[in-house]
């Protein structure tokens, strides 16, 4: 009975794209991750890999949002899940502009203060938080509670 019910759906609405879109996520998520550890590594020093690393998150956020835009019913509130998506974005955004900044002003940023060295490893601990939170995003139920356990770690 669910078998031919769900078939009743795909017939009427399209195929469901809750598996591609947490599957986009978890791209984007693990490139977040990519870059900030990267960031840190290179002490916010490399503009030009800071960029390439933007880039290639614009093109998992331009292929979830025409993934999203064309979805009638999901398991996630679509525009809550776009805001997770933009969110991410913004964090290796936000990498980029500071990057960008330290490029522009390296004579007085040559040598990173410790306070943005432990800003930029919270920032990472963060992610992989996030991540965490994006895994549970596979399972069949989500447990609330356990979510907003990780939730409050972030927060």
């Amino acid at each position: 009975m669910r078998k031919r019910l769900g078939e009743a759906f795909s017939a009427l609405f399209g195929p469901s794209r809750n598996g591609q879109f947490v599957a986009l996520l978890k791209q984007l998520s693990l490139l977040a991750l990519e870059c900030a550890a990267h960031f840190r590594k290179t002490k916010a020093q490399d503009a030009a890999g800071t960029v390439a690393f933007e880039h290639r998150a614009d093109r998992i956020v331009g292929e979830i949002h025409e993934l999203l835009d064309n979805s009638f019913i999901m398991r996630f509130d679509i525009p809550d899940a776009m805001r997770l998506v933009d969110d991410l974005d913004d964090v290796i955004d936000g990498m980029r502009k500071v990057a960008l900044h330290v490029e522009a002003y390296d004579i007085y940023l040559r040598e990173m203060r410790p306070e943005a060295m432990e800003l930029m490893q919270l920032a990472g601990d963060m992610l992989l938080e996030v991540d965490v939170l994006i895994d549970m995003l596979k399972e069949p139920k989500l447990v609330l509670t356990r979510v907003r356990v990780i939730a409050d770690r972030i927060d």
